[in-house]
């Protein structure tokens, strides 16, 4: 059976990386497959994998109110948790098969 994924969005980098390690990390103990996404060139990503969870960057902030800038990041967003999503099904369908 497949390991459920959780895909964490991190927009604001100093809460995450001091408040959500821990839930995080009690949701990898729990089995499931947990995985971060960051704004590019956030701090956060160092301290989320100094702590052995896996990140990826994407165009993401804050502060911008560009429509577009938000259609790209919801766009990089849905490609990435739709790759996530397939590997995670094509490596279930592997395990079942075995």
């Amino acid at each position: 059976m497949s390991r459920p994924l959780i895909l964490f969005v991190v927009n604001a980098h100093e809460f995450t990386a001091s408040h959500r390690i821990p839930i995080i990390k009690g949701a990898i103990d729990s089995g499931y497959i947990v995985k971060a996404v960051a704004p590019k060139k956030s701090p956060a990503i160092d301290r989320l994998n100094a702590e052995g969870i896996e990140t990826y960057e994407i165009n993401l902030s804050r502060r911008k109110l560009n429509i577009w800038h938000e259609i790209l990041s919801i766009y990089e967003l849905s490609k990435l948790y739709a790759l996530l999503l397939s590997q995670t099904t094509k490596n279930a369908a592997c395990n079942f098969s075995s």
